[in-house]
């Protein structure tokens, strides 16, 4: 297996998309948008890749990790009504042992907002 280089993990830029299910959730989606071309490489080098999402409470404020998964999307279920939460995500690389080579920093990723919100 070849070796993955940080440039490459360097040039993947992230975006996190949010929208409200028809439950009141909030489904959050990590989105590649720059570096499609490196993950394929990565991926064809036989490494896995996971999606590790962050929350805060403030626009600037410290990341929470809540979750990671093999998809780039999950639901959040839990939420205060009227409170404003924003989210990141990293991916992470793996190899075939399931040993971490490589991951994105929260930087890589911009961050969406979307307000708790009760459901009807």
């Amino acid at each position: 297996m070849d070796a993955i280089s940080h440039d490459q993990i360097k040039t993947i830029k992230l975006k996190a998309n949010v929208k409200y299910t028809k439950k009141g959730k909030i489904k959050v989606l990590a989105k590649v948008s720059k570096s499609k071309k490196a993950i394929e490489a990565m991926k064809g080098m036989g490494l896995n890749v996971e999606y590790k999402f962050y929350r805060s409470t403030k626009k600037n404020g410290k990341y929470k990790a809540i979750i990671t998964k093999s998809k780039p999307s999950f639901v959040n279920t839990k939420g205060k009504i009227g409170k404003t939460y924003q989210y990141k995500a990293t991916m992470i690389f793996k190899n075939d042992k399931g040993e971490v080579v490589g991951k994105t920093s929260l930087k890589q990723c911009k961050m969406a907002s979307k307000k708790w919100k009760k459901v009807a």
